[in-house]
């Protein structure tokens, strides 16, 4: 570990093992060469990462870039052959149990106040909110327009690697569709407080907990965000607003990781996805005139908890919330 510190050739030549410490200026050279080290400059930053710091990227961001995003991709470089994943085991749709189910209503016509380049025009972070709450029957359009099942596809027939795919408002890489969403209903006129997944094929919420604990961390953890955010100066911190729901992604990382674990690209496609859907939720909620907010960060301990899920087979990768605008 000392090797990857700033250390002159003194340091180097007391950690390499005994019949080398002799040809240490071999070593150096080759190091050198090779690209593998640098020389140090007085801040202790080596020429070969001079313009990476310089560009503010860190270690971990870099490889993974580089990583996935290489021109041509066949197998995860420096890694053993991953056991494959059996696509069987993470179907396309997956039953949760519930402790019970409450269906939405569908919209009865698409909402046309706004054309659509009115809304993109609109689309904008709101983070304050009226008191009065948010009704199901708009929850329901918001979540029917962002990510309802519009069609279940058999994707790649005829090849080894066919897959169940789905198709819905919102894109997604290969049609996998492995983000599922969570609500953490705080206040909704027609719905009961609580922990909910939204079932995107029946068109319902399941609900999964109630308004414990950890859903109020969650919630508290997006309320202490808005004052974060650059935008937000006027917003002092303990001022900001519990959302009247909290919208938690999270991702079955197994749906992904059976068509590209070999490639390494799984979790890339995945953020990838949930890019995606931030702007579909973006674009929906303004369109149904509610406030929106996209959160930078959130709590993957307190998902765990609240869903009673392992973070290994569902992980959150996304925050979003929503109200009434004041």
């Amino acid at each position: 570990m000392q090797l990857v510190s700033e250390c002159d050739e003194e340091i180097i030549r007391k950690v390499l093992p005994d019949d080398l410490q002799e040809h240490c200026a071999d070593v150096v050279s080759m190091l050198l060469s090779s690209g593998t080290a640098g020389i140090c400059d007085v801040q202790g930053v080596p020429d070969v990462d001079k313009e990476a710091v310089d560009a503010g990227w860190t270690a971990e961001d870099l490889e993974f870039h580089c990583h996935t995003r290489e021109q041509m991709i066949d197998l995860c470089s420096g890694q053993s052959v991953p056991r494959p994943v059996d696509q069987e085991r993470y179907p396309a749709k997956h039953q949760r149990i519930i402790l019970c189910s409450q269906s939405l209503p569908r919209p009865s016509r698409i909402n046309n106040n706004l054309s659509f380049f009115q809304v993109i025009h609109s689309r904008k972070t709101i983070r304050s909110y009226q008191d009065k709450p948010v009704n199901v029957s708009v929850l329901a359009d918001f979540l029917w327009h962002s990510m309802h099942i519009r069609e279940e596809i058999r994707c790649d027939p005829g090849l080894p690697r066919a897959y169940e795919g789905l198709l819905r408002p919102v894109a997604s890489a290969g049609a996998l569709h492995s983000i599922e969403l969570y609500l953490c209903i705080n206040r909704c006129i027609g719905l009961q407080s609580g922990f909910y997944h939204y079932d995107s094929a029946n068109h319902s919420l399941g609900k999964l907990n109630d308004l414990a604990d950890p859903c109020l961390q969650m919630l508290d953890l997006a309320a202490a965000s808005t004052c974060r955010a650059p935008q937000s100066s006027s917003v002092s911190p303990g001022q900001g607003q519990r959302p009247d729901v909290l919208v938690v992604m999270a991702a079955r990382y197994g749906r992904n990781a059976g068509l590209h674990q070999q490639t390494g690209l799984s979790y890339a496609l995945i953020l990838k996805d949930v890019g995606s859907i931030y702007q579909q939720l973006y674009l929906v909620a303004t369109a149904l005139g509610l406030a929106p907010c996209g959160l930078s960060f959130g709590s993957s301990e307190l998902f765990e908890q609240v869903s009673g899920l392992s973070g290994c087979l569902e992980c959150s990768v996304g925050e979003f919330m929503i109200g009434n605008p004041r």
